[in-house]
Order: structure tokens, then C-alpha cells, then sequence
């Protein structure tokens, strides 16, 4: 056991004595699997010794908090923020990225995962009276899965960043599309940008969820979701009638497909995103929350007080811009949500990122 007196470190033989041998070959502690917060969770003290006797690993406490027990030692998964939590009788350890970095597999494991990309972009409204609004952002590629195995090595994990909402320039182009996720074998595609009030990009972008028309045309189409592999998110919306200046459809979400919009109404909703449980990682394992991931940002309104932006998606889809209260901001997708932006408005042409 490799270990420190206070003034150097060396390597002790715990099979000659010195930190306690038994019958068991055990050093303070032994067990079959690697310790939790709760292993030994009375009579431990700051610096004993727990021995994994299948693995053939020690590991020493660095905290003897009872219930929530740290223990320092080559554990099988590494990286991230690390929690650990109870389900029936088993504790699971979560690793989580909210920005690129590494994950280090020290055995074969064999892993949960929940990999979201960023959400698109909302796009750009005409910014002009009489003006239309862009559409809501897609959310970003929503994955999940139990039973993936994973082999010992490095694993670069890339965190998709948010779209930015379709700049405001003189040739319009749509709301960016958002970076894909990539855990191991495990790619989410980032969101489709909304369409922009213009000839040619008007129409919502592929991505992990579409993103929504722009209410330039009549039969603007909401991008498609991505089909490599297919189950990451829905379409955006489209534009089902126009007659004069209308507002701009919803991006999708997850779990549904992002709202249309037609000549007098609001601009589209954006799709519901998708709820993912979390627990405090006490030793009861109590279900204290959840999150909702991967929504829809909503579809900017239309330049008349008739018409209000969309709402985003539950899931950190972000409201489009709105002018029928006072051209309201709108709002981004929400950080580490995977949400779409909210589309810009028919007349301020506030837009915005997604998360």
C-alpha cells in the first residue's frame, strides 16, 4: 500500500503487519466490491485502509463522515463530477460532464448513460412593421439508455455547446445549430437552428430535434430530427396558413413534435422535452427531483398584438420573442438543458442561443 507518514511516501507491505492482516486477509476493512459513503459506516476513522479482495484494490478514507464516507482509490469508472446514490440495495456511481473532458475506465464496466447535445438557435423575425416571426430552436439530441459496456480505457467526452441565435446581418441565414454529444459509441446530435424571415432559410434545420419555420412563407416546413440514429428528438413546426404577417413555429423537443403556426395566431410552442430522475445520493436514496432535458424553444410572434411568442418547451426550451407584450426579450435555451432558443420577434428581431 502506497502511503504517506507526514513527511515522505513510501510503500508499505500489508502483508507483513504494520496496519493490522487477518484470517481474512483483510486490512481495516474487506470486502467483495469497491467502498461507498456508507461502507463500514461505524468505527471508520480518516485514514484506515478497505480492501477489495475480488479486484485486488485498496482504497484509504478520507472522510468518515457516517452516511456519506469518502473514500480515495482506483475505483472502475473516473472523471467528471463524481456522486453516488442508492437504488434498492445497490449504489451507483455518476459520473457527470457539463464540459468536455475524459472518462477513464480502469475495467470493463458496464454503464447507464443519459448524453444530450446543445440546442439550435432561434432564427432571425423581419424586424420591420408588419413583420414575421423566426422559428423556436431545436432541442438538442436526447439519449439514454441502461447496459452499455464500455471497455478499459480513455474516453474523450465532448459536451455539445448551444446554437446562436441567426445574426443580425444583411443576407439572413438561420439560428446555428448546436454541437453534438459524444459519449463512447454514444452520439446526440445537436438541435436544428430555426428559420429566418427570408427567401431559402426560412425553412427549420436537421438536427437531434428540427427546428421551426419562420413565418415568411406559407408551407415553411420544420426541420426534420435526425434519423443517425433515429429516437433522439421529434421535427420542428411548420407554417400551416399565411395571410399577412404570421409568427414563427416552435422548434421540437424530445418528446414532441415543436407547435405550427397560422395566419392570427401565437408563434408555435416548443416541444416538451423528456424527464430524467436524480437522486441526493443520501444513504436513503430518496427521489428529491427531476430534470426535464432536450425542449423546444418557441417560435417568434408576428408584428401585430395579436400575436404573442410561443412558449418553450418544458425542458429548457426558451420563450420566443414576443411583441405582443412589448416586445419581450424572449429567452436562450437554459444551460445544460439541451433546450432550443427562442425565436426572434416580427419587429425588435431579439433572438436567441440555445442551451
Amino acid at each position: 500500500q502506497y502511503t504517506n507518514d507526514g513527511s515522505s511516501s513510501f510503500w508499505l507491505d500489508v502483508s507483513s503487519g504494520g496496519i493490522g492482516t487477518s484470517a481474512s486477509k483483510s486490512v481495516d476493512f474487506v470486502g467483495d466490491t469497491d467502498p461507498h459513503k456508507a461502507t463500514n459506516g461505524s468505527g471508520l476513522a480518516v485514514g484506515d485502509v478497505y480492501y477489495n479482495r475480488v479486484k485486488n484494490k485498496h482504497f484509504i478514507c478520507t472522510d468518515a463522515t457516517a452516511g456519506a464516507n469518502v473514500w480515495s482509490g482506483r475505483y472502475d469508472g473516473w472523471g467528471g463530477v463524481t456522486t453516488e446514490y442508492l437504488s434498492g440495495s445497490t449504489y451507483y456511481r455518476v459520473h457527470t460532464f457539463l464540459n468536455n473532458g475524459i472518462f477513464i475506465a480502469n475495467s470493463t464496466v458496464s454503464v447507464d448513460y443519459l448524453v444530450v447535445a446543445g440546442g439550435g438557435g432561434g432564427g432571425r423575425g423581419e424586424e420591420a412593421t408588419g413583420g414575421d416571426g423566426g422559428g423556436g430552436g431545436g432541442a438538442g439530441g436526447f439519449r439514454t439508455a441502461s447496459g452499455l459496456s464500455v471497455a478499459a480505457g480513455s474516453f474523450p467526452v465532448t459536451v455539445g455547446k448551444g446554437g446562436a441565435g441567426a445574426p443580425q446581418v444583411t443576407t439572413f441565414v438561420e439560428g446555428s445549430s448546436g454541437g453534438n454529444s459524444i459519449f463512447s459509441s454514444i452520439t446526440s446530435i445537436g438541435g436544428g437552428g430555426g428559420g429566418s424571415d427570408s427567401s431559402g432559410v426560412d425553412d427549420g434545420l436537421t438536427g437531434g430535434s428540427g427546428g421551426g419555420a419562420s413565418g415568411y412563407d406559407a408551407g415553411g416546413i420544420g426541420g426534420v430530427a435526425s434519423t443517425s440514429p433515429a429516437g433522439q428528438g421529434n421535427a420542428g413546426g411548420a407554417i400551416v396558413d399565411k395571410s399577412g404577417n404570421i409568427s414563427g413555429a416552435g422548434g421540437g423537443g424530445s418528446s414532441a413534435v415543436g407547435g405550427t403556426a397560422t395566419t392570427g395566431s401565437a408563434g408555435g410552442n416548443g416541444g416538451a422535452g423528456t424527464a430524467n430522475y436524480y437522486r441526493d445520493g443520501n444513504s436513503s436514496g430518496t427521489t428529491v427531483g427531476i430534470h426535464i432535458f432536450a425542449g423546444g424553444g418557441g417560435g417568434g410572434g408576428g408584428n401585430t398584438s395579436a400575436f404573442a411568442g410561443g412558449v418553450g418547451g418544458t425542458g429548457g426550451g426558451g420563450d420566443g420573442g414576443d411583441t405582443a407584450r412589448g416586445a419581450l426579450m424572449g429567452e436562450d435555451g437554459t444551460v445544460n438543458t439541451g433546450g432550443g432558443g427562442g425565436g426572434g420577434d416580427g419587429y425588435t428581431n431579439t433572438k436567441h442561443a440555445g442551451g
